[in-house]
């Protein structure tokens, strides 16, 4: 995994981590924050789905955006919250309509996360899901 820079703190549960722009980045992103899951106990359900959502705002990320993108993950006792921030705050994330081409991320997103949102400033956009432990 290609990354940019990376700052943990294992006291909170905390990483942030910049990802260069690179086909292989979702992958890598959802392998590290499923291992980082189950290293800490979570059931290989739960980290099945976190990885997929990962995948997915990671993915959406480099698709829609220029530039990297800069994957946080914040583990607490009872849930997990990821967030990808990229360099585009005109482009909002939605769920397609079925039907419409594209956009079948953000439909798992929103059926699989215990919760999902999004904001933005001027110059980035951040993309966040939780999902809770059991």
């Amino acid at each position: 995994m290609r990354v940019l820079d990376q700052a943990i703190d294992e006291r909170d549960r905390t990483w942030r981590i910049a990802l260069a722009p690179d086909p292989w980045m979702p992958h890598a992103a959802r392998r590290y924050v499923g291992g980082s899951l189950r290293d800490r106990g979570w059931t290989e359900e739960r980290c099945g789905v976190v990885e997929l959502l990962t995948s997915e705002v990671v993915t959406n990320a480099f698709r829609h955006a220029v530039g990297p993108a800069v994957l946080m993950v914040a583990i607490a006792s009872d849930h997990v919250r990821v967030t990808v921030e990229d360099g585009s705050p005109a482009q909002w994330p939605s769920p397609k309509p079925p039907g419409e081409e594209g956009g079948w991320g953000m439909l798992l997103v929103q059926a699989l996360a215990t919760g999902w949102g999004f904001s933005t400033c001027d110059t980035t956009k951040a993309v966040w899901f939780e999902l809770d432990a059991a």
